[in-house]
């Protein structure tokens, strides 16, 4: 599935908002571009585990690579659009 250019109810107010969240929830799911660290205690409760993901072991919720356990969203997304 390709990703549409532009959202659907853009400038449109409250339900354009509603419109906006939807489709980019299609839009990554329709990728299996939801990336969720493996110790990542906020992903875990904020996301839907119902649909295709992407868990990444030892990860936790901040791309830091300052600090250790790190989420590497460059090499998760580069993994992603290879299996696209």
């Amino acid at each position: 599935m390709k990703c549409s250019p532009r959202p659907p109810g853009e400038g449109q107010g409250v339900r354009a908002v509603e419109q906006i969240e939807e489709w980019a929830d299609e839009q990554f799911i329709a990728q299996g571009s939801i990336i969720i660290g493996g110790l990542d205690g906020l992903g875990w409760v904020n996301s839907r585990l119902n649909v295709q993901h992407t868990l990444v072991p030892g990860a936790m919720h901040h791309l830091n690579r300052a600090i250790p356990h790190y989420l590497d969203a460059q090499a998760q997304l580069s993994a992603v659009a290879g299996k696209s």
